[in-house]
């Protein structure tokens, strides 16, 4: 079921207006609006309901952050109807998001709503609502730091009290995994150059160095996601991270292995390969040319392990993360169910001229 409720607007406030050209004329004024005492009773019957969506619109910018921010925050039922329904500009559009997206996210907000009294305007609107959520969340990446222009300030993001998760996706080859009886090969330049060096040039360089600085400051260690895909990606990751500190000093050693979390990861989603076919397409669609533009199956699946320094991480299961205390069950489907069949496909394939 969903319900919709529009408060916070003085209909209709010119009564010479009104008289002489009917309603809808641009003047809705804000009112004041009390969301928070008026909808408990219905929250605390529904506002949990798995089936149950209840959409929320004002025109008085001030309720946002006031009242409906906290509540869609915490009420899964409720959502934050489209701002362009009742503020009809950018950046009214743009103060919107700014407002609510820390607390409520794109996830808890009504991107469509239709409105046939305003039918032939309403296109418009949701071109205008989806650049502004674009330029909005493009926003949102504030820099791109390049470790060997700038490693300093890479070591600097790394240490900095504020972050609390570092997210590795740098493929096989960039953990410098040896084959021998340590998992790291100390004969790769890379590590013999961080060994020697304070400032790192490879991606576990970098990360030990930083998890040194804090250890001295004494500050909380991160937690080290790794999102390779690499059977066991968190033990590996682990055992490479103390094998390079153990280099350095064993306290720090046993630090990490006492207080960093490195929890395991599973991400499914195959990613063919680009084509000319697929730039074309989606050249075709967004009206740009992209030469290195990414295509996707339908299906994704990402496994987490629940297991972060202080518990401190985002909400990943809003975005369709499943986490979980083990990972290695969703790693061996993996493994076999897929896998197994795309290696058979290609030598039975192959055996077959294809």
């Amino acid at each position: 079921m969903v319900m919709q409720i529009h408060l916070g607007s003085h209909r209709n406030h010119s009564s010479e207006v009104f008289r002489r050209f009917g309603a809808n004329k641009g003047f809705d004024i804000p009112r004041r609006t009390d969301y928070v005492s008026n909808l408990r009773p219905l929250l605390d019957v529904a506002g949990h309901d798995p089936n149950f969506a209840l959409i929320v619109f004002t025109l008085d910018e001030t309720a946002y952050g006031r009242e409906l921010v906290p509540l869609a925050g915490v009420y899964p039922a409720l959502k934050l109807g489209p701002a362009w329904w009742f503020v009809d500009s950018a950046d009214g559009m743009r103060r919107f998001r700014e407002l609510t997206t820390e607390t409520v996210g794109f996830y808890n907000t009504v991107g469509f709503s239709d409105d046939t009294r305003a039918f032939c305007s309403v296109p418009a609107w949701h071109d205008v609502a989806r650049r502004v959520d674009c330029a909005f969340l493009a926003s949102l990446i504030t820099s791109a730091l390049v470790a060997p222009e700038d490693p300093n300030a890479i070591l600097q993001e790394l240490t900095a009290e504020a972050t609390r998760i570092v997210s590795l996706t740098i493929t096989e080859k960039g953990y410098c995994h040896g084959g021998g009886d340590t998992a790291l090969d100390f004969e790769h330049p890379a590590v013999k150059h961080d060994l020697q060096n304070p400032t790192p040039k490879s991606a576990l360089g970098f990360l030990v160095r930083a998890l040194e600085v804090r250890w001295s400051l004494g500050l909380r260690p991160c937690t080290v996601l790794s999102l390779d895909n690499l059977p066991e990606n968190c033990k590996l990751t682990q055992q490479i991270v103390c094998e390079f500190a153990a280099q350095i000093e064993l306290d720090l050693v046993r630090w990490i292995e006492k207080e960093c979390k490195v929890p395991c990861t599973m991400v499914d989603r195959i990613v063919p390969a680009t084509t000319e076919e697929l730039i074309d397409r989606a050249s075709g669609i967004s009206g740009y040319s992209d030469p290195a533009v990414v295509a996707h199956e339908p299906f994704r699946q990402w496994v987490i392990e629940d297991d972060f320094v202080d518990s401190a991480r985002p909400d990943f299961e809003a975005v369709g993360a499943e986490l979980v205390h083990d990972v290695a069950p969703f790693e061996h489907m993996t493994l076999c169910m897929l896998n197994g069949t795309h290696s058979a496909l290609v030598y039975i394939g192959s055996l077959a001229g294809h």
